[in-house]
């Protein structure tokens, strides 16, 4: 911002600060009254445009035709990422994810995404076959930076793995020197790029922290869309004017804004139907997949109605017809009982049903689409 243009930003027991693009230091040491990094934060010189006049520009123009959900929430999410605090209860981990099969390609513009974060905040990227190897590599050339996007993302990456460092502190091990724990607030946000299947649903703590972005590929892809530079005549931000510039900075602003005004995230809130099924289907691959989800969606009427008119289904029955399911499908892998019951719950809650199993009989009734629920 120039000193005519001047943001308010609600801190905790100060009750206005002001903020310039001449003197952004100030953002970072007043929110919430921390301190951090003042000497790596980017010197640009900018002007604050409004919304209104910023989504002519460049940037809000790419979010808007490369991501699959409302702008305002991809707004939400990277302004988590852009936000520069961290307490436990606001520790999550956004994992940008392509709608299409990973068979399709990229290019959707998930790279893109991650590697401008940096402009207004230090962000370095480690590939995800470096920690798949070895997942205490992770922050081995990390120095300081406030973001760190996983690149490629390996199938099946193990996203258990990430929740601990995003809601306690990371390990910090480099090459011939001591391990450093880092507290919450010294450790980087996390956010993941990837391709492939992701298992969001088998850990509890993965299903808190882990919220999608999904990215449509219905412009940008590498077989059938165009690139970024084809698009924009260019690479990002080597085609940028200084209007461009003016528009990502005021973008960024309001994002924060609109992430401090309410700094709760929910995973249905970003997710979209498409996403959801190809990643639940990534899920349980081995058990059946789209077969296996299509199953249960199919038992759905049955099950409702004994629920009606018995109180409920037995477990002796389920696990009959689940077996029956198997051998008719020619599966080689089946599910023990306790995961059959929570890859059911799965898919009956994002549907909007109420599964409750009890001792030995379990209920099933609606209560509406989750999904529809989270977005309203």
């Amino acid at each position: 911002f120039n000193s005519e243009n001047i943001w308010h930003i609600p801190v905790n027991d100060i009750k206005y600060k002001k903020v310039s693009g001449k003197n952004l230091e100030v953002y970072n040491k007043y929110i919430h009254g921390k301190y951090i990094n003042i000497d790596t934060i980017q010197p640009f010189d900018w002007e604050y445009i409004p919304p209104e006049e910023s989504v002519n520009t460049k940037w809000p123009d790419f979010i808007d035709k490369a991501t699959a959900i409302p702008v305002d929430k991809v707004q939400k999410l990277l302004g988590y990422m852009l936000y520069n605090y961290r307490s436990a209860s606001e520790s999550y981990f956004i994992s940008m994810i392509d709608e299409r099969d990973a068979k399709e390609g990229g290019g959707t513009g998930k790279g893109v995404t991650a590697s401008m974060l940096h402009y207004w905040t230090p962000a370095c990227v480690v590939q995800g076959e470096t920690i798949a190897k070895d997942f205490s590599l992770l922050l081995q050339t990390w120095n300081g930076e406030r973001i760190v996007a996983i690149d490629d993302l390996t199938k099946y990456g193990f996203l258990n793995q990430f929740k601990s460092s995003v809601s306690k502190g990371m390990m910090w091990k480099r090459l011939f020197k001591d391990i450093v724990q880092l507290t919450l607030e010294e450790s980087p946000k996390i956010i993941l790029d990837g391709q492939f299947g992701m298992d969001f649903f088998t850990d509890g703590g993965v299903k808190r922290r882990a919220i999608m972005l999904p990215f449509s590929g219905t412009l940008f892809s590498g077989v059938d869309g165009v690139s970024v530079e084809e698009h924009y005549g260019g690479d990002f931000p080597d085609c940028w004017t200084e209007e461009d510039w003016n528009g990502f900075y005021s973008w960024c602003v309001d994002s924060i804004r609109l992430y401090m005004g309410d700094r709760r995230l929910h995973r249905l809130n970003t997710t979209t139907d498409k996403g959801w099924k190809k990643f639940y289907d990534y899920t349980y691959e081995k058990y059946g997949g789209e077969l296996f989800r299509t199953w249960v969606m199919d038992s759905v009427d049955k099950w409702v109605a004994e629920t009606k008119n018995k109180g409920g289904f037995s477990h002796e029955d389920l696990l009959k017809q689940y077996r029956d399911f198997v051998s008719d499908n020619n599966l080689r892998n089946q599910m023990a009982s306790s995961k059959l019951h929570g890859a059911i719950i799965d898919i009956l809650d994002y549907e909007g049903y109420e599964y409750i199993r009890g001792r030995d009989r379990t209920t099933l009734r609606s209560y509406g689409n989750s999904l529809v629920r989270y977005q309203q």
